[in-house]
Protein backbone atom coordinates (compact mmCIF):
# COMPACT_ATOMS: atom_id res chain seq x y z
CA UNK A 1 0.00 0.00 0.00
CA UNK A 2 2.74 2.49 0.58
CA UNK A 3 4.88 1.80 -2.56
CA UNK A 4 1.46 2.45 -4.41
CA UNK A 5 1.11 5.97 -2.72
CA UNK A 6 4.12 7.20 -3.12
CA UNK A 7 4.14 6.07 -6.58
CA UNK A 8 1.28 7.85 -7.20
CA UNK A 9 2.61 11.08 -5.33
CA UNK A 10 5.90 10.45 -7.55
CA UNK A 11 3.71 10.37 -10.97
CA UNK A 12 1.22 13.33 -9.76
CA UNK A 13 4.69 15.21 -9.15
CA UNK A 14 6.09 14.25 -12.75
CA UNK A 15 2.77 15.26 -14.36
CA UNK A 16 2.47 18.47 -12.64
CA UNK A 17 1.70 21.53 -15.37
CA UNK A 18 5.10 22.91 -14.25
CA UNK A 19 6.98 19.79 -15.30
CA UNK A 20 7.98 21.43 -18.56
CA UNK A 21 10.99 23.72 -18.49
CA UNK A 22 9.13 26.38 -20.59
CA UNK A 23 6.35 26.11 -17.81
CA UNK A 24 8.95 26.73 -15.24
CA UNK A 25 10.83 29.71 -17.41
CA UNK A 26 7.45 31.56 -17.66
CA UNK A 27 6.31 30.79 -13.87
CA UNK A 28 9.90 32.58 -12.85
CA UNK A 29 9.52 35.30 -15.36
CA UNK A 30 5.86 35.87 -13.94
CA UNK A 31 6.66 35.93 -10.24
CA UNK A 32 9.80 38.41 -11.09
CA UNK A 33 8.17 40.80 -13.25
CA UNK A 34 7.09 44.36 -12.61
CA UNK A 35 4.88 45.80 -14.86
CA UNK A 36 5.79 49.30 -15.49
CA UNK A 37 3.60 52.57 -14.47
CA UNK A 38 -0.13 52.73 -16.45
CA UNK A 39 0.04 48.85 -17.32
CA UNK A 40 -2.93 46.25 -16.72
CA UNK A 41 -2.71 43.16 -13.95
CA UNK A 42 -1.12 40.86 -15.23
CA UNK A 43 -3.77 38.90 -16.05
CA UNK A 44 -5.49 41.26 -18.39
CA UNK A 45 -2.36 40.24 -20.95
CA UNK A 46 -2.18 37.64 -23.33
CA UNK A 47 1.51 36.60 -22.76
CA UNK A 48 3.56 35.17 -25.58
CA UNK A 49 7.35 34.23 -24.87
CA UNK A 50 10.41 33.05 -27.15
CA UNK A 51 14.89 32.82 -26.60
CA UNK A 52 15.88 35.67 -28.99
CA UNK A 53 18.48 34.56 -31.35
CA UNK A 54 20.04 37.78 -31.54
CA UNK A 55 23.06 38.69 -29.89
CA UNK A 56 22.39 42.33 -29.27
CA UNK A 57 25.58 43.33 -27.09
CA UNK A 58 27.65 41.18 -28.97
CA UNK A 59 28.31 38.98 -25.52
CA UNK A 60 27.25 35.80 -26.83
CA UNK A 61 24.34 35.91 -24.79
CA UNK A 62 20.67 35.35 -25.41
CA UNK A 63 17.45 36.80 -23.84
CA UNK A 64 14.35 35.61 -23.50
CA UNK A 65 11.48 37.90 -24.87
CA UNK A 66 8.20 38.06 -23.32
CA UNK A 67 4.87 40.10 -25.06
CA UNK A 68 2.02 41.03 -23.00
CA UNK A 69 -0.58 42.17 -25.33
CA UNK A 70 -4.03 42.81 -23.98
CA UNK A 71 -6.80 41.78 -25.89
CA UNK A 72 -8.68 44.12 -27.07
CA UNK A 73 -12.66 44.06 -26.37
CA UNK A 74 -15.43 42.94 -29.15
CA UNK A 75 -17.05 46.10 -31.19
CA UNK A 76 -20.26 46.49 -29.81
CA UNK A 77 -23.06 44.90 -32.28
CA UNK A 78 -26.95 45.27 -32.78
CA UNK A 79 -29.37 47.36 -34.20
CA UNK A 80 -27.75 50.52 -34.90
CA UNK A 81 -24.33 49.49 -34.28
CA UNK A 82 -21.88 48.75 -36.97
CA UNK A 83 -23.25 45.99 -38.97
CA UNK A 84 -26.04 46.39 -41.88
CA UNK A 85 -26.74 44.60 -44.92
CA UNK A 86 -28.01 45.91 -48.06
CA UNK A 87 -31.50 44.43 -49.48
CA UNK A 88 -33.85 44.77 -51.73
CA UNK A 89 -37.46 45.51 -50.72
CA UNK A 90 -40.40 47.34 -52.88
CA UNK A 91 -37.59 47.34 -55.95
CA UNK A 92 -34.86 49.94 -54.69
CA UNK A 93 -31.67 49.05 -52.20
CA UNK A 94 -32.24 49.71 -48.69
CA UNK A 95 -29.30 49.34 -45.57
CA UNK A 96 -31.11 47.33 -43.06
CA UNK A 97 -29.18 46.92 -39.61
CA UNK A 98 -28.59 43.28 -38.38
CA UNK A 99 -26.52 41.87 -35.31
CA UNK A 100 -22.49 41.74 -36.31
CA UNK A 101 -21.10 38.16 -36.49
CA UNK A 102 -19.32 37.11 -33.36
CA UNK A 103 -16.19 38.25 -33.39
CA UNK A 104 -13.99 34.98 -33.71
CA UNK A 105 -9.74 34.59 -32.51
CA UNK A 106 -7.43 32.91 -35.09
CA UNK A 107 -5.81 29.31 -33.62
CA UNK A 108 -2.57 31.40 -32.73
CA UNK A 109 -4.19 34.47 -30.77
CA UNK A 110 -4.45 34.37 -27.06
CA UNK A 111 -7.40 35.19 -24.78
CA UNK A 112 -6.28 36.98 -21.84
CA UNK A 113 -4.89 35.01 -18.89
CA UNK A 114 -3.43 32.59 -21.31
CA UNK A 115 0.17 32.58 -21.75
CA UNK A 116 2.42 30.17 -24.61
CA UNK A 117 6.14 29.54 -25.75
CA UNK A 118 7.03 30.03 -29.42
CA UNK A 119 9.90 28.51 -31.47
CA UNK A 120 11.39 31.71 -32.01
CA UNK A 121 10.28 35.82 -31.82
CA UNK A 122 9.42 35.99 -35.27
CA UNK A 123 6.12 34.24 -34.52
CA UNK A 124 5.59 36.91 -31.22
CA UNK A 125 2.53 39.02 -32.89
CA UNK A 126 3.32 42.48 -31.81
CA UNK A 127 1.78 45.58 -32.45
CA UNK A 128 2.96 49.10 -33.63
CA UNK A 129 2.45 51.79 -30.82
CA UNK A 130 -0.27 50.95 -28.30
CA UNK A 131 1.72 52.40 -25.38
CA UNK A 132 0.83 49.87 -22.31
CA UNK A 133 -1.42 47.34 -24.16
CA UNK A 134 1.71 45.66 -25.30
CA UNK A 135 4.30 45.29 -23.02
CA UNK A 136 7.89 43.92 -23.39
CA UNK A 137 9.33 41.97 -20.64
CA UNK A 138 13.28 40.54 -21.31
CA UNK A 139 14.89 37.65 -19.45
CA UNK A 140 18.18 37.19 -18.88
CA UNK A 141 18.34 32.96 -18.23
CA UNK A 142 22.24 33.42 -17.13
CA UNK A 143 21.37 35.85 -13.70
CA UNK A 144 17.70 34.18 -13.82
CA UNK A 145 16.47 37.74 -13.60
CA UNK A 146 14.29 40.30 -15.62
CA UNK A 147 16.44 43.04 -16.91
CA UNK A 148 13.14 45.02 -18.85
CA UNK A 149 9.77 45.66 -18.50
CA UNK A 150 8.44 48.21 -20.31
CA UNK A 151 5.21 49.59 -22.37
CA UNK A 152 5.03 50.15 -26.34
CA UNK A 153 5.73 53.71 -27.57
CA UNK A 154 3.22 56.14 -29.06
CA UNK A 155 3.36 57.36 -32.16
Amino acid sequence: MKITVAASLLLAACASPTANPHDRIMDQIEAQVRLPKGAWPLRDYARYYAVDTKDREGLGKKRIVGIYLKPLPPEPSGPGIGCSEVVREDGRDILRDVPCPPETRSKDELAAGERRWLDDTSGIPIIMDGACLMVTVVFDPTTQRVEQAQCNGEA
